[in-house]
């Protein structure tokens, strides 16, 4: 099923979530820091979408991340999974910081950590375990599968409520770029660059795309 990578050995956790991701039937849901499918996830992505099944991501904006060059990764795939028919939603920090349950005094960044999927709105999964490359084959993770429409539908209200109020949702735009969109704002905020960083910053971010390899992202 959809696109976690497989790394050279696929931890307990890993093969049980892929076990419950390929028998999908209407709509995944992924909620990660990193989202980095590689061409073994972007084959499982398309084969999902021919099926019919709804993909939509939630992942950490540039600005929100705690790994920029992890998210050099994920921008190598951004267009190629929005062109296979995945949603594709990035948390903006700028726009958690004003809900009054994260109104934290000081300079703190609101980021996604955790990872959960929810599958055919009766399973989920919460756990450690990060949709990337290199780290998978380096890192012990853990996670609860859990057959429950209750705790899904629970988890999918938490979910969608920043997914619509407090994320950008990622368009192609024109000219081979792409527009980051406020969801739930009428008429459209709309961005064609990645907001809020600067030029400096995803020029920074380019050039690390090009030195360092998708093995250890």
């Amino acid at each position: 099923m959809p696109w976690l990578p497989q790394g050279a050995g696929p931890s307990e956790v890993r093969r049980n979530l892929n076990a419950a991701l390929r028998v999908a039937q209407e709509k995944v849901l992924l909620v990660t820091p990193y989202a980095v499918p590689g061409e073994f996830g972007m084959d499982r992505l398309r084969i999902v979408r021919t099926r019919g099944i709804n993909v939509s991501i939630l992942t950490n904006l540039l600005e929100s991340t705690d790994e920029p060059v992890v998210h050099t990764g994920y921008r190598r795939y951004r267009k190629e999974m929005l062109r296979a028919g995945a949603e594709l939603f990035e948390l903006n920090p700028q726009r958690t910081r004003r809900r009054p349950l994260t109104s934290i005094p000081g300079n703190i960044v609101l980021r996604i950590d955790t990872t959960s999927a929810i599958v055919d709105r009766s399973v989920v999964f919460i756990g450690s375990l990060k949709f990337d490359q290199g780290l998978s084959n380096l890192t012990t993770e853990i996670g609860l599968l859990i057959d429950s429409p209750e705790l899904a539908r629970d988890v999918l209200q938490l979910v969608d409520a920043p997914k619509y109020s407090d994320a950008y949702q990622l368009l192609l735009g024109a000219d081979s770029g792409f527009d980051w969109v406020v969801p739930n704002v009428y008429g459209g905020e709309v961005s064609y660059a990645e907001p809020p960083s600067s030029w400096w910053r995803r020029f920074m971010l380019a050039v690390m795309s090009l030195l360092v390899p998708e093995s250890v992202l």
